[in-house]
């Protein structure tokens, strides 16, 4: 070989090897941040002055660093001493900050409701599109127990006569896989 391919062949060498060392890209990276809980529902039903109670069952995924999906399933006819339930079912969006230990979020969602009567002029279940605008703070307590401080939830029922807007408080706690 020429003499003169020696010195540019250790230029290349040296060249491609500072690459060589570089920082390897990541080989194991979670999809998101799943948690899964329960809580306690209060419901100010917007129909009688009394309020409902009930359970409450959440999940939020989060995909992006701020960013995720939230579904609700809100059982508020357990406790009726107005004779007056409502039942929601909702999914939407959610955006999260991250705080240290505390997480103050805001959700946007939408599905369906059923408001359950037990009056002596009206009995029945009647279902209704509900919107649900929500924000509250979850708090790290394990690296898996969240805590969901308060959760606070204004609904618009638009079907329903003139419609209603009731609202929903919410307390609970999750499991969060990671």
């Amino acid at each position: 070989m020429n003499r003169r391919i020696y010195p540019g062949l250790l230029l290349c060498l040296l060249l491609f090897s500072i690459h060589a060392f570089g920082q390897a890209t990541a080989t194991a990276s979670r999809l998101g941040a799943l948690q899964l809980g329960v809580g306690a529902t209060r419901v100010y039903t917007d129909y009688t002055p009394q309020k409902a109670g009930g359970i409450t069952a959440y999940g939020d995924l989060d995909f992006r660093p701020h960013w995720g999906i939230d579904g609700e399933i809100h059982l508020g006819s357990l406790i009726t001493p107005g004779h007056v339930g409502e039942d929601t079912y909702l999914l939407g969006l959610r955006y999260v900050g991250h705080r240290g230990r505390f997480d103050p979020y805001l959700r946007l969602m939408g599905g369906i409701g059923r408001l359950n009567l037990n009056l002596t002029n009206n009995t029945g279940s009647y279902t209704y599109k509900v919107g649900a605008f929500a924000g509250g703070v979850d708090i790290h307590i394990t690296r898996s127990i969240n805590v969901r401080a308060f959760d606070f939830e204004a609904q618009a029922w638009p079907g329903y006569l003139n419609g209603l807007s009731p609202y929903v408080v919410t307390s609970g706690v999750a499991y969060s896989f990671h």
